[in-house]
């Protein structure tokens, strides 16, 4: 189907929009029913013929944040650090045991940073956690009303700590992630994207 006269073409993610389709309002902006890339600034006047303008550029990745693996939790690092020299130096049904545990650790670690994933793009802010059952939670950077930076002694000396960011439409925290490094220079990099 090519875009016409009675169709529109989504600039950011290519998907034909029929103008006989329900429109989808957010925030009293026209938006894609897939994507939410805002199709215009303000809904189309009734019999208003011809296809919808698209008024922004398309959304794109700023900076994609993952928990760290061990400035969350320092003392499994100087666990496993400890355990392999022991390792080295133990007989041979001890090497195993202790080389199994230290593996488990690095990998039970790793597996659970990267299940989560913060990314801001030019438009929004979107957790996504899980690997095998996902969970995804965006706030439109419009909407951002607080961003929270909480750092324990232990995060404050590796450099990480959490993040928080409520919207307008709660009274809470809506998205949260736990263990980032840098965090201020993150809720730094929000503050400056809520500008824009």
């Amino acid at each position: 189907m090519t875009p016409g006269p009675t169709t529109e073409t989504c600039g950011n993610c290519g998907r034909t929009i029929g103008r006989l389709e329900q429109a989808h309002l957010y925030d009293g902006q026209v938006v894609c029913g897939a994507c939410y890339q805002i199709l215009m600034t303000e809904p189309a006047p009734r019999g208003t013929p011809g296809p919808r303008q698209s008024t922004n550029k398309p959304e794109e990745t700023v900076r994609t944040v993952w928990p760290s693996m061990f400035r969350q939790h320092p003392l499994l690092l100087v666990l496993v650090l400890i355990m392999l020299p022991v390792a080295f130096f133990s007989r041979p049904p001890m090497t195993e045991i202790l080389l199994g545990v230290a593996g488990g650790i690095l990998a039970i670690c790793w597996w659970t940073a990267r299940r989560t994933r913060l990314t801001i793009t030019t438009h929004r802010v979107v957790l996504r956690y899980g690997r095998v059952a996902r969970h995804e939670s965006e706030i439109w950077h419009r909407d951002v009303r607080n961003v929270v930076v909480n750092q324990s002694i232990f995060q404050r000396l590796m450099g990480a700590g959490d993040l928080g960011i409520s919207s307008a439409g709660q009274s809470n925290i809506e998205i949260t992630i736990r263990g980032i490094p840098n965090p201020r220079a993150v809720r730094d990099l929000l503050n400056s994207m809520r500008e824009l």
